[in-house]
């Protein structure tokens, strides 16, 4: 009977805390607006601004996962690679009908150094430390909207992940059994005491 201790549980998270601080970091290094992670109804700072979300509908890669069996400990490692998506957004300052659109503009442009930094060295090493591959650097798309008779500027860009997940678990085998008692050598062979192997002649 399989068992998945707390422990388990703990690294699965401190494992999407580790993604979710590198992109945090990646983002800040290539805009000056504020970077949030948050949903939609999350508190977000009132003006200009970067916000993020790690989608977790995590999807399989590969017809099966790899399984690693520590003979020693009984632990058994299911290393897993999986696709996720992260939906990057800059939300500008709403701009009236006689006012300057340059916010407007803004908000689609300053996705641009974060999408480029994909390319560079920098981006690089941030995620090959959180051991995550970017594998589909999107395109940015203008999501501006009307409020009322303002319009809203932003810039949705969408990018697809693909990272290791390590799931342990000690589903109790057994790697030695002890015996005692006597045994029935009544067999056709000869029994060795020191292996305790019947050995036919």
């Amino acid at each position: 009977m399989s068992t998945t201790t707390p422990a388990n549980l703990t690294a699965i998270k401190e494992r999407f805390n580790e993604i979710r601080e590198g992109l945090l970091k990646w983002l800040g290094d290539f805009t000056d607006w504020p970077v949030v992670m948050a949903d939609h109804s999350d508190t977000r700072p009132d003006g200009p601004h970067v916000v993020f979300k790690l989608l977790t509908n995590l999807v399989k890669i590969g017809a099966k996962d790899e399984r690693l069996i520590d003979k020693t400990t009984g632990k058994v490692t299911v290393r897993s690679h999986r696709e996720f998506t992260v939906a990057i957004e800059a939300v500008g300052r709403p701009v009236g009908p006689d006012c300057d659109l340059e916010d407007f503009i803004r908000a689609t442009d300053m996705l641009v150094p974060i999408h480029l930094s994909l390319d560079g060295p920098t981006a690089h090493e941030m995620f090959d430390s959180m051991d995550v591959a970017v594998f589909n650097e999107g395109e940015i798309q203008d999501i501006s909207q009307i409020l009322e008779t303002e319009k809203q500027p932003r810039a949705l860009l969408e990018i697809q992940c693909r990272a290791r997940f390590d799931f342990v678990e000690t589903p109790g085998y057994f790697n030695a059994v002890e015996m005692s008692g006597d045994f029935d050598t009544n067999a056709d062979g000869n029994f060795n005491h020191n292996t305790g192997i019947i050995e036919v002649s």
